[in-house]
């Protein structure tokens, strides 16, 4: 595997400026899922009702759309996604820099050889986010169709997340 990435890095490049930039998007993108847990447990919380020493089900309560918990707190990793994919063309204009790496790069044999070696890495890190986005997404809702009282569920939460709101 370690081989297969070695053949799609360019000569001369610095990687620790966009290696960086991964790592800090990771961080601050996660740290964004931390508002959805703050929301969900305040929102559940408003569900109950104190009787004493005890926690009562209020059954008359609504739970918030899991949409409106949600909001942007996954926003931060399709973001990160973009920014990850600007670095193809960073890519590229490094091999128009002072040693004009482009012309070498044109006489290699592979036609696809500059795409490969631009795109492939970004693209990847560009999927990693999208992935992590798609896990957080299915795991959120699991969480809160799960420990939600089926009494406070309002139906159609799985479609209520994809509709456009203005």
């Amino acid at each position: 595997m370690k081989n297969k990435f070695r053949n799609c890095i360019l000569p001369g490049y610095n990687y620790e400026g966009e290696k960086t930039t991964f790592i800090v998007m990771m961080i601050l993108s996660g740290f964004c899922c931390l508002i959805y847990d703050y929301r969900y447990s305040t929102a559940r919380n408003r569900l109950y009702d104190w009787n004493g020493k005890e926690k009562v089900l209020n059954v008359h309560a609504a739970m918030p759309d899991f949409a409106d918990l949600l909001g942007w707190t996954l926003w931060g990793f399709l973001i990160s996604a973009g920014i990850m994919l600007i670095y193809i063309g960073v890519r590229y204009n490094y091999l128009h820099q002072e040693s004009k790496s482009i012309y070498l790069m044109r006489r290699l044999p592979s036609k696809g050889e500059i795409f490969r070696r631009c795109s492939v890495i970004p693209l990847a890190e560009a999927l990693i986010f999208v992935l992590c986005w798609l896990v957080l997404l299915l795991l959120f809702f699991a969480i809160y169709m799960i420990s939600t009282p089926d009494e406070c569920l309002t139906p159609g939460q799985w479609s209520k997340i994809w509709e456009v709101r203005l």
